[in-house]
């Protein structure tokens, strides 16, 4: 198993042109979160 660095685990997240802030994002962070969003709600995440 890898060890993953808990400096780069708990980075803030930057969102870059490589990896930029979607809607898959803020939908993975919705569930993640343990409370699903609306369509309305994701799309208000992404402003």
């Amino acid at each position: 198993m890898t060890a993953i660095d808990p400096r780069w685990a708990w980075a803030p997240y930057e969102p870059s042109d490589k990896s930029p802030w979607d809607i898959r994002k803020v939908g993975h962070l919705y569930r993640r979160a343990a409370f699903g969003a609306s369509w309305s709600e994701l799309d208000t995440a992404l402003q």
